[in-house]
C-alpha cells in the first residue's frame, strides 16, 4: 500500500502541467474571425474548438482603449452582441481552464455601421405659384435629415437640389404651368459617418399659369421672338424683341397703374412702364406712340401705344421686360 501512494504522489510531480492545466499556449485560440449584421450592428464571432478546455474569455476593447474588457466566458466556440453605431471595436479570446486563462488570441477589427433609417412617406407636392411648387412628407423615427431630388429632363435623372432638416420644402425659380416631379430620401449621421434610406416613390406638381395670381397677355398678337431673353453680344439682354410693322398696336399685359410714360426712355426710346398687383411690373420700349401717360389705370389688353423704333433699335421691334419681386425673368416663360 504504502508503495502504491508513493507511485501515485511520483506521478502527479512529473506530469506534464498540460494535463491538469489545460493547453495555455498562444496557439491554443486560432482562426478567431468576425463579422457585423449592418442592418443592426449584430456582431459574430466565431474560433477553432479547443480540446480539454473548459471555456473562452471573449475581451473587447474600443479603438480609443487600451486595456481590453472581459465581457463574459462562454462554452461555445462562437460569441454574438450588438453593439453602438459607427464605432471601431476590436476583440480577442483566450482559452480558461480551471481557474488559469492562457495569452489571448490575434485581435479581430469590428467597425459598426450607422443604422439605416426608415424610408419617408406620405410625399406630396402642390404647385404654390407661377414659379414655386412645395414638396412635404411625413416625418422618419431616428433620421439625422433628409435629401430632396429633383428629376432633370437635360439629365434624364434625378438631381439632389436641397438637404435639410425640415419635413418640407418650397421649390422656387421653376416656370409656369410646368409639371415638376420630385423624391426625398432619409439620411442618418452618427461620428461622420451617413447611411440613407431607399428613394421614395414620385410626387409630382405642376407650377401654375398665373404670375403671383396674375395672368398676363401678350402685348402683341401673334408674336415671334427675334431677339430673346439672355447673353448678347457680350451684354445680358433683360428682355425680349418682337419684330412686327411699325404702328402695331401694343396692349398691356395685365390691368396696373402706368408708373413712366415718356419719350427718350434712355436707349428704349418712347417706354412705358406699368405696375400691376403683388410687385409684377412690365415694360414697353423702342415704342412709335404712346396713348397712356404716368398715373393713370390701365385695363388688361388696353391698347398703351404702338410699334416703332426709337431709342437704340435698328428696326421696328418692341422691346418687352417682365420683372417679378424686383428680379427680371424670360418673358417667354409666361406664355
Amino acid at each position: 500500500m504504502k508503495k502504491i501512494i508513493t507511485g501515485i504522489i511520483m506521478l502527479l510531480l512529473f506530469m506534464p502541467a498540460a494535463v491538469y492545466a489545460g493547453d495555455l499556449s498562444p496557439e491554443a485560440v486560432c482562426t478567431l474571425t468576425g463579422s457585423i449584421d449592418r442592418t443592426d450592428n449584430t456582431v459574430t464571432l466565431t474560433w477553432d474548438s479547443v480540446e480539454g478546455c473548459d471555456g473562452y474569455a471573449v475581451y473587447r476593447r474600443s479603438s480609443d482603449e487600451e486595456e481590453a474588457v472581459r465581457l463574459c466566458v462562454t462554452a461555445e466556440n462562437s460569441f454574438t452582441e450588438t453593439v453602438c453605431e459607427a464605432q471601431k471595436y476590436i476583440y480577442s479570446v483566450a482559452l480558461v481552464s480551471g481557474e488559469n486563462e492562457g495569452p489571448k488570441s490575434q485581435e479581430v477589427s469590428i467597425r459598426s455601421s450607422v443604422i439605416r433609417p426608415g424610408r419617408p412617406k406620405s410625399l406630396k407636392a402642390s404647385g404654390r405659384d407661377w414659379n414655386r411648387v412645395k414638396v412635404s412628407w411625413d416625418r422618419v423615427e431616428g433620421a439625422s435629415g433628409y435629401r430632396l431630388y429633383r428629376y432633370s429632363t437635360s439629365k434624364k435623372k434625378y438631381v439632389l437640389i436641397k438637404t435639410l432638416k425640415g419635413t418640407s420644402y418650397t421649390d422656387s425659380g421653376l416656370y409656369p404651368d410646368t409639371k415638376y416631379r420630385y423624391k426625398v430620401k432619409a439620411y442618418r449621421s452618427r461620428n461622420g459617418m451617413k447611411s440613407y434610406s431607399a428613394l421614395t416613390s414620385s410626387a409630382s406638381a405642376r407650377t401654375l399659369t398665373s404670375v403671383r395670381g396674375l395672368q398676363l397677355l401678350r402685348p402683341l398678337r401673334n408674336m415671334t421672338v427675334g431677339s430673346g431673353y439672355g447673353w448678347r453680344g457680350g451684354a445680358f439682354h433683360i428682355g425680349a424683341d418682337y419684330a412686327k410693322p411699325l404702328g402695331t398696336p401694343v396692349y398691356a399685359a395685365a390691368s396696373g397703374y402706368v408708373y413712366r410714360s415718356r419719350s427718350n426712355y434712355g436707349g428704349l426710346g418712347e417706354g412705358i412702364v406699368i405696375h400691376h398687383s403683388n410687385g409684377v411690373v412690365t415694360w414697353y420700349g423702342h415704342m412709335n406712340s404712346r396713348c397712356v401717360s404716368q398715373g393713370s389705370y390701365v385695363r388688361k389688353g388696353q391698347k398703351i401705344g404702338t410699334v416703332g423704333h426709337t431709342g437704340n433699335a435698328g428696326s421696328n421691334h418692341l422691346h418687352y421686360e417682365v420683372w417679378v419681386g424686383g428680379s427680371h425673368y424670360d418673358p417667354e416663360c409666361f406664355y
